[in-house]
């Protein structure tokens, strides 16, 4: 399942790549990308996808923020919490596709784990692009990261999903 996930991520945003090649010099010029909305401020929302959960982005500068995601699984057998914490760079103006900007990110995080009467931890490579409304305070992110555990043993591991998030 987790590699239908990513192959499908890959290939939307191989397409994203494609479909925003440039047309043409004239065309460029007389109608350049929307200014992109910057990452300041702040925005909470729910994350659907491994983990499902809330997420809160913190914007520190105009491409940069941390972001946390806290999630949870209540199954009969046992209840389970994860945490992840990401520093994220955005690259604003790299994908433009009829004057809209979808910006691609990347970071460096760390992820918590709490289940079966264990504690795991281990650090993470997320990247994503992050769709922010231009007329209303909404923001969309599709994310993978690429993560390994190190405690209690090490093993890699991908997480992924949609977030809608109220930017404020």
């Amino acid at each position: 399942m987790k590699r239908i996930f990513v192959t499908a991520l890959l290939i939307v945003a191989c397409c994203g790549m494609v479909m925003a090649a440039p047309k043409g010099a004239s065309s460029r010029k007389a109608q350049g990308p929307k200014p992109a909305i910057t990452a300041e401020g702040m925005a909470f929302g729910v994350f659907l996808g491994q983990p499902t959960g809330f997420t809160f982005r913190l914007g520190l500068a105009q491409t940069q923020s941390m972001e946390f995601k806290a999630a949870w699984s209540l199954g009969a057998a046992q209840a389970a919490f994860s945490a992840e914490g990401n520093w994220l760079i955005e690259f604003p103006n790299s994908i433009v596709i009829e004057r809209e900007q979808f910006i691609p990110y990347t970071g460096i995080g760390a992820s918590l784990g709490v289940g079966n009467g264990e504690l795991g931890l281990g650090f993470r490579v997320p990247a994503g692009i992050t769709y922010r409304f231009e007329n209303a305070p909404i923001e969309l992110c599709l994310e993978i990261g690429l993560g390994m555990s190190i405690i209690p043993s090490t093993a890699f591991n991908a997480t992924g999903g949609l977030g809608v998030r109220y930017r404020f």
